[in-house]
């Protein structure tokens, strides 16, 4: 079985720059589209669903940051866990 090594620092400097992607798409700003036409309803309904989906593409960043901070959390303890358990096993306190 091949061994699972991800450094933390990786996954912090990824979940690092997804939270600024993330506050970037946080910060866009849309337009009011205003007018009586029909095209400008149709560009106004355009504007909407980008508004929309780039809310939720930030969300979903924000989201994929915070895992990825609790998977290199993860990675620490299951570090600092095994090397304990290996120091009991070789008598040394701990």
């Amino acid at each position: 079985m091949a061994d699972l090594s991800i450094s933390p620092d990786t996954l912090n400097s990824a979940a690092s720059k997804a939270d600024a992607a993330s506050g970037e798409l946080s910060g866009a700003d849309f337009p009011e589209v205003s007018g009586l036409d029909r095209s400008t309803g149709l560009v106004s309904q355009a504007v909407s669903a980008l508004s929309s989906r780039t809310t939720s593409t930030a969300t979903g960043l924000t989201n994929i940051a915070s895992s990825l901070r609790r998977a290199g959390a993860d990675f620490v303890e299951v570090d600092e866990a095994s090397a304990q358990g290996a120091r009991q096993l070789e008598g040394e306190p701990y």
